[in-house]
C-alpha cells in the first residue's frame, strides 16, 4: 500500500516513513474482516474514528500564513506537500520542496488531484561561477581556508554563570585569571567571596581529591517530610517491572492538586537522579485526573529515593575521550495511544546528554519480537 502511495503521487522512497505512517494511520480506520463491523481504532478506543480529515498522501496542500506573519502585499498561502498527520495535534504536516521545511497547520485548502513537480526541482542548476564565452571553460577557483585550532592548553578559558543574585565561575589553565575577575567585578557590584562552591540552587557540592561530587540530600529529605514517607520502606526499584498506567483505570480518585504537588517536587531530582527521569515521565502524564493507581506508582518513587537519599553525581577527570552513548525503549509501551518512550544518555569525560521522548503510536496487527 505504501509503495502504491509513493508512486501514484511520483514522490521518492526517502518519504517512506511518513508514507507508512500515513497507511497504518488510514488502516485503523478503515474497517477489516480482522474485526467484525468495526475500525481497529474504534475496536482499541471503544469509539467511533472520523475520517472527514483524511486527505491523499502528497496531494498539493495551500497552508494559510497568518496576518503577523506576512506583509502587506505577501501571499496569503504557500504550496506544501501533504505529508501526514501530526500526532500531538489536530494539524496536517505538510512538506515545502522549496526549502525542506515541514510545517504543521490546521488551516489548509487542498487539491487532490494535483502532485508536485518533483522533476523540476532536479533540473535546478546551481552553477555560481560567473565566466563569458560559450565555448571556454569556467576557471576553476579553489578557497582553501586553515581550520586548525590553537591547542587546548594554550587558551584561557573562563566560564561564568548568573542566576538572578548568584554568579559562579569556573575555568582552566589560569587560576590567576579568576583573581583578576573578582578584582574587576568587584568595584563594580556589592559581592561576597564564597570561595568554593557548597550549595547552589538547592544543589550541594562536595569536593574531594579526585572529583566533585552533586547531590540533592537535604531537598531529598524535605520531600520525604513534606508527603509523610520519612519512615517507609525503601525499595530497589523505582516502579514494579511489567506497570502498565492508563488515564481510564477505574481505581479510586485522588486529589489532583496533592498529585500535582508530589509529580512537581520529584521534577527537581532529575538533574542529580537521572535514573528516575523514566518513572517521573510516566506518572506526569496522569496528573488532570490521578487515580489512587497513579499515586501508588509515584510513592513508590519516594520509597526509591528513602534508599537511595545519599545518591548523586560524582565528576572526576579523565583522559578517557571515548564517547559512548546507551539507549532503550519500551516499544509501544502506553496502553492508551500506543506511543512508546525512548531514552538515551550519551558520556563524553562528562555528562553530556540525558534525556527521553515519546514515540509516534504504532499499531501493529502482528505482535513483533526484537532482541536487545
Amino acid at each position: 500500500m505504501a509503495r502504491c502511495m509513493l508512486k501514484a503521487k511520483s514522490m521518492a522512497k526517502e518519504f517512506w516513513a511518513e508514507v507508512v505512517f500515513c497507511a497504518v494511520y488510514s488502516n485503523n480506520r478503515s474497517p477489516t474482516r480482522n474485526v467484525r463491523d468495526q475500525a481497529p481504532q474504534e475496536a482499541w478506543g471503544r469509539r467511533k474514528p472520523s475520517v472527514k480529515h483524511l486527505r491523499i498522501f502528497g496531494s498539493i496542500a495551500y497552508a494559510h500564513v497568518p496576518q503577523q506573519g506576512r506583509a502587506k502585499l505577501d501571499d496569503r498561502s504557500f504550496k506544501h506537500v501533504f505529508a501526514g498527520y501530526d500526532t500531538s495535534s489536530k494539524g496536517y504536516k505538510l512538506y515545502n520542496p522549496s526549502n525542506d521545511k515541514v510545517v504543521v497547520s490546521r488551516d489548509v485548502e487542498f487539491d487532490e488531484e494535483l502532485a508536485w513537480n518533483w522533476e523540476a526541482r532536479e533540473e535546478i542548476s546551481y552553477d555560481f561561477l560567473t565566466y563569458f564565452g560559450n565555448e571556454e571553460e569556467p576557471e576553476t577557483v579553489e578557497h582553501v581556508q586553515d581550520t586548525t585550532a590553537p591547542p587546548l592548553s594554550n587558551q584561557y578559558i573562563l566560564l561564568v554563570y548568573l542566576y538572578v543574585d548568584d554568579l559562579i565561575f569556573t575555568g582552566i589553565n589560569n587560576p590567576s585569571l579568576f583573581e583578576a575577575f573578582k578584582k574587576d567585578m568587584l568595584p563594580e557590584f556589592k559581592m561576597t567571596d564564597v570561595w568554593l562552591m557548597s550549595y547552589y540552587l538547592g544543589l550541594e557540592v562536595k569536593h574531594m581529591e579526585d572529583g566533585i561530587f552533586i547531590s540533592k540530600e537535604s531537598y531529598t529529605k524535605e520531600i520525604l517530610k513534606k508527603f509523610n514517607i520519612p519512615d517507609c520502606n525503601s525499595v530497589n526499584t523505582l516502579m514494579e517491572s511489567g506497570t502498565k498506567l492508563s488515564k481510564f483505570d477505574k481505581g479510586e480518585k485522588v486529589d489532583p492538586t496533592f498529585f500535582k504537588c508530589l509529580v512537581g517536587s520529584l521534577r527537581y531530582l532529575t538533574c542529580t537522579k537521572p535514573n528516575i527521569l523514566f518513572a517521573f515521565g510516566v506518572v506526569s502524564r496522569f496528573m488532570e485526573a490521578p487515580s489512587s493507581t497513579h499515586l501508588k506508582v509515584a510513592r513508590s518513587i519516594l520509597c526509591y529515593l528513602k534508599g537511595t537519599i545519599d545518591f548523586g553525581l560524582f565528576y572526576s577527570s579523565s583522559n578517557n575521550f571515548n564517547l559512548m552513548g546507551y539507549c532503550d525503549s519500551d516499544y509501544a509501551g502506553d496502553i492508551d495511544d500506543r506511543k512508546g518512550t525512548t531514552g538515551c544518555v550519551f558520556s563524553w569525560v562528562i555528562l553530556l546528554f540525558l534525556g527521553a521522548q515519546r514515540n509516534s503510536p504504532l499499531l501493529l496487527s502482528r505482535p513483533v519480537k526484537s532482541n536487545m
